[in-house]
């Protein structure tokens, strides 16, 4: 177990980073966004700020990179990293693909490492608010761990508070 160990804890450091970065990346996809919006209050009410989703904001690949560079501190960690978007959720799937550091009460340890790092992944969550100009807990960042057949190990999804 302490290959899970420390697993769990360089993960709850990783998070701590990645929501550091992304939340940079979340900031300036809400610059990008706010550049284009309308100047004056009758180009604003013939904008529909409704259909920005996540999911349209991570179909743009600039946007998409700067996400994908903000976790990209877990590859270090021996995982690979999925990035998608589902409407207002952002998805992120970390799969170990070291097996030898899943030992018995891997998952626990890992959802564990979720709660502490959970007030991290809420800033994210309200990140992803602000750049589709939607309320507080509208958005979810969802992060799923697996193990290297696709098993999930620990899943949970936050939003903001």
């Amino acid at each position: 177990t302490e290959g899970a160990d420390e697993a769990a804890d360089a993960e709850t450091e990783g998070a701590d980073e990645a929501a550091d970065a992304e939340t940079e990346g979340a900031d300036e996809a809400t610059d990008a966004e706010t550049a284009d919006e309308p100047e004056t209050e009758a180009e604003a009410d013939t904008t529909e700020s409704s259909d920005i989703t996540v999911e349209s904001l991570l179909s743009d690949p600039e946007v998409m990179a700067q996400f994908e560079e903000g976790v990209a501190s877990y590859k270090e960690q021996g995982m690979s990293v999925a990035v998608e978007a589902k409407g207002n959720e952002l998805i992120v799937a970390l799969t170990i693909t070291d097996s030898s550091l899943i030992q018995d009460g891997a998952a626990e340890l890992l959802e564990s490492g979720l709660d502490d790092a959970a007030a991290s992944f809420e800033v994210l969550a309200g990140s992803l608010d602000q750049s589709v100009g939607a309320d507080a807990g509208t958005c979810a960042y969802t992060v799923r761990y697996l193990d290297p057949d696709g098993n999930v190990l620990a899943e949970r999804s936050f939003t903001a508070k």
